[in-house]
């Protein structure tokens, strides 16, 4: 009935696409239904050329990720004791401790402006790392500071290649007008939104939200019930907003000075399948949606969400400002946090599960632990968690819209405290309905994100209770491709260290690529450090694996389609290449877990990346067992997972690789929780699971080689089957056997993560 009642109203406003089905999920393109990006804007209401831009307020603002050079680092970051002092010492700065700061006496800023030589004018918060000089008045963040020390190339280092943020990008095709006038002509939608999701018109406007039409152009193979059913689909319209200074001349960032600025993109989502949803445009930057009510709010109190629907759902009852994260758990963009920064109470309200429970850990880590709070389900009088009960905003407001207020509102005390810590206004005296009241619950008993070094029973019985309620998500990511590793190994886990060896041609970089872009295509935000191939070469296999085919050229008209896909996959390289410090690689990985939020790092591989390092002999053993200590402590500190290839000794071909055959001391093998060995026979290749952590399964994985999608094809173990030769899985040109047929090539395409869903859909 509502999409009838769309398609009678002519004066509902439309976009356009071009050709091709929408997928049901966009982040996990399928072959069969490919996504189309945005191709033109049909203006309802008259023609006329499109602006550049939209601003909230007048004037031209600037886009960068927060007001100011640099990147923006809260005043509530909290660096790891020491970390200040031991960079400086690294780089042999001189440095005297003075209380809560750092004094250098050389200022790296002043030596590059050709200023005259200062003494101790610089100076390093411990705690935060912001700087300052007072000679050459320059300043900024922990990571600005970094950037000094390396040079101007060091901030791109880690963004090189594809990413929801890179390259340059086109205006949207809408304007914040076009939004806002398509939310008063669209009457029956906003009936059916209040209807089903009991969110008002006025919480509607509030933030700035649009119906539109998504009008496909029908493709031949579709049949007429088909166009009829896919020509139009309504779609909610989020705006995301840049984050700007007011006064241009101010270096403030307190309530009222910051305003939301330009209209960045448009997340264009199913109003009936919250899982489907298109970018416009289709690349940039991303933002926290629901910004306008955070630069309205006097509140003390700011409530982060999954979704939109929470966030709308609880500012409507509550009365807080509250935003939603843009793709799920993918990111905190950067530069929305300045909009953030005076709040003193910060509610991570997501789902109560191992997913929801890691990201609030991930950003509370980078808003400052100490104004943080996690929204969980309410306590049982046993001390359990009453899962039973609505947890989520959008679900409480469902099931307490009808209930009279009066009998669940707050209690006096409760009343207090809420005013007291959040600043709500209950001066109305009618108090907040019966889901506001359920919602205001919730944020009071909200527990504070406890010390990264210090734990009490109540957080880990949290924790093992999810194990038991949801062993399946506690496992970790899966590999869609490779199901038999996954039964070993349980899947990509945060937090730990993976060791990959093998023979020289083995397939370790063919098979980390397909691997790492399995859990990408899930959500898994990645960053590739190859040292031994380039760049280029790498990603050129790597398209051929999402696409499941090469490219020549009959078939390269289709390589647009499929690197605008891959383009929307949160993959991140390292532009490092051959010898690199260890140290210059930990700080771009520091680097790229807080502007990007990555979750797995591949390094490939260490012998190359540490290559003339060292004067030789045991030296080198030395600085290798360094390094994967470093190694080791980032993945535990970062708690994001890392996977280091390590070359083995020079061992008789017919003799099975062991742990003990990877290159340097027993140093690598006992700090990883995962030792992965590509094994070669007589009969055939495999995968052999050496040392597995988690739960001690050892076992091996047979598989073959396909030339066609570059990828490893799973086999039953030791069997005999064409295309293993070493040629193939070293990427040689000898001719491809007869393999797998083309039904096993689209698996990874196919591939989809149940837990992270919403992320997918947005981030592939």
């Amino acid at each position: 009935m509502l999409r009838l009642a769309l398609q009678q109203r002519a004066a509902l406003r439309r976009i356009t696409l071009a050709s091709g089905r929408l997928a049901p999920r966009p982040g996990i393109p399928s072959v069969a239904r490919p996504l189309a990006p945005v191709a033109r804007r049909e203006y309802g209401g008259g023609g006329g050329p499109r602006p550049a831009h939209t601003s909230r307020h007048a004037g031209n603002h600037s886009t960068s990720p927060a007001p100011g050079a640099g990147i923006f680092v809260s005043e509530y970051f909290q660096l790891s004791p020491f970390e200040v002092q031991n960079f400086l010492q690294l780089h042999r700065m001189e440095n005297s401790s003075v209380g809560e700061d750092v004094h250098v006496k050389h200022c790296i800023r002043c030596r590059t402006m050709r200023l005259s030589e200062s003494n101790w004018s610089l100076t390093i918060n411990k705690s935060n790392g912001k700087f300052f000089c007072s000679a050459c008045r320059g300043g900024g963040s922990w990571y600005d500071f970094k950037s000094l020390t390396y040079g101007p190339s060091f901030s791109s280092t880690c963004v090189g290649g594809t990413g929801l943020g890179a390259g340059p990008t086109d205006p949207p095709s809408m304007t914040l007008d076009d939004i806002r006038i398509s939310l008063e002509q669209s009457p029956e939608v906003i009936g059916w939104i209040q209807e089903q999701h009991h969110i008002h018109q006025d919480t509607l406007r509030q933030f700035d939200v649009g119906i539109f039409e998504l009008v496909r152009e029908p493709v031949e193979s579709q049949d007429e019930a088909e166009v009829a059913a896919t020509q139009t689909i309504p779609y909610l319209a989020f705006p995301w907003f840049s984050c700007t200074q007011k006064d241009s001349q101010s270096t403030s960032s307190g309530p009222g000075t910051l305003a939301t600025g330009d209209l960045l993109r448009v997340k264009l989502v199913n109003i009936q399948d919250s899982k489907s949803f298109e970018l416009d445009p289709r690349q940039g930057e991303t933002a926290l949606f629901g910004l306008p009510t955070v630069v309205s709010s006097p509140s003390k109190g700011l409530i982060i969400t999954a979704n939109e629907w929470d966030a709308m759902a609880a500012t409507q009852e509550t009365g807080l400002p509250a935003v939603a994260l843009p793709l799920d758990y993918l990111s905190l963009p950067i530069n929305s946090m300045p909009l953030l920064e005076h709040f003193s109470r910060i509610y991570l309200w997501f789902p109560s599960d191992v997913a929801g429970n890691e990201a609030a850990d991930k950003f509370a880590r980078k808003l400052g632990r100490d104004r943080c709070f996690v929204v969980r389900p309410p306590v049982r009088e046993d001390g359990s968690r009453d899962t039973a009960e609505p947890c989520q905003p959008s679900t409480i407001l469902q099931t307490y819209h009808s209930v009279d207020s009066g009998s669940r509102t707050l209690q006096p005390e409760e009343v207090a405290r809420a005013m007291e810590l959040l600043q709500v206004d209950m001066s109305s005296g009618a108090g907040p309905s019966a889901a506001g009241s359920q919602m205001l619950r919730r944020l009071l008993d909200a527990e504070r994100i406890p010390h990264e070094q210090i734990q009490r029973f109540t957080a880990l019985r949290t924790e093992i209770y999810n194990e038991f309620m949801q062993p399946a998500r506690v496992l970790g990511v899966p590999s869609r491709t490779l199901p038999g590793l996954t039964r070993i190994i349980k899947g990509l886990r945060r937090g730990e260290l993976t060791i990959v060896t093998g023979a020289t041609g083995s397939g370790k970089t063919s098979f980390l690529s397909q691997l790492s872009l399995d859990y990408c295509v899930q959500g898994v935000s990645t960053l590739w450090g190859s040292f031994e191939i380039r760049n280029s070469r790498l990603a050129k296999k790597m398209i051929s694996q999402y696409a499941g085919r090469g490219f020549d050229t009959d078939s390269l008209k289709d390589f647009d389609k499929w690197a605008n896909m891959f383009e929307r996959l949160p993959m991140h390289f390292l532009r490092f290449f051959g010898s690199t410090k260890v140290e210059l690689v930990l700080d771009a990985m520091e680097h790229a877990v807080y502007v990007h939020d990555v979750e797995h790092i591949i390094l490939d591989n260490l012998q190359f990346m540490m290559s003339g390092q060292g004067k030789g002999g045991y030296e080198k053993f030395d600085m290798q067992d360094k390094a994967i200590e470093q190694l080791r402590t980032f993945a535990s500190e970062k708690n994001i997972h890392i996977t280091v290839v390590i070359h083995p000794r020079k061992e008789d071909d017919n003799v099975p690789l062991m742990t003990s055959s990877v290159f340097g001391t027993a140093k690598a093998t006992q700090e990883a929780d995962n030792v992965i060995i590509l094994q070669r026979n007589r009969r055939g290749r495999y995968l052999d699971v050496r040392k597995n952590r988690f739960d001690g399964e050892l076992g091996t994985v047979g598989y073959v080689f396909d030339r066609p999608s570059q990828r490893f094809i799973q086999v039953e173990a030791n069997t005999v089957l064409p295309g293993n030769s070493d040629e193939e899985a070293s990427g040689s040109e000898a001719p491809m056997k007869p393999g797998p047929s083309a039904g096993a090539r689209t698996a990874l395409t196919n591939a989809g993560r149940p837990a992270v869903a919403a992320a997918s859909a947005g981030k592939a």
